[in-house]
């Protein structure tokens, strides 16, 4: 029969193949938060820019406003909230893997990057289509 320093022995053996054997991934929350914000924050400038009540007063459909500004710029700024909220992503997961001791390119990031590819990819398609159909 075991004796209990055994039994604590064989749990933190346990414990420790447990650790090491789950996925770690490193995407930090923050920054999901702060993408959400660059997004809102880009909506708001890309309203400002290229939307104009011409009535003086609050508007509710598309036929009172006047779009101003040109497509290149949009597309700018969404490629500049889209860099910024990569960005933070990788810099926020690099700080959370460094202080894990874990690596951050590792089997579980490679899919989730790769899942991730799928819906950018078809925004990007999507976003094609409407501004070749001139709906921006």
């Amino acid at each position: 029969m075991k004796t209990e320093q055994e039994y604590i022995k064989d749990l933190s053996e346990i414990r420790s193949m447990m650790e090491r054997s789950t996925k770690f991934l490193s995407l930090s929350g923050v920054s999901g938060i702060l993408a959400g914000i660059y997004a809102l924050v880009g909506a708001f400038v890309a309203h400002r820019f290229f939307y104009n009540d011409t009535s003086g007063g609050v508007y509710d459909t598309l036929e009172q406003q006047e779009t101003y500004g040109n497509l290149g710029e949009l597309v700018l700024l969404a490629g500049v909230i889209l860099i910024l909220a990569v960005g933070t992503a990788v810099y926020l997961s690099y700080r959370k893997a460094a202080k894990s001791n874990e690596v951050l390119w590792n089997p579980v990031a490679r899919r989730l990057v790769t899942n991730m590819a799928v819906p950018l990819i078809t925004g990007a398609v999507f976003m094609g289509i409407l501004i070749s159909k001139g709906i921006f």
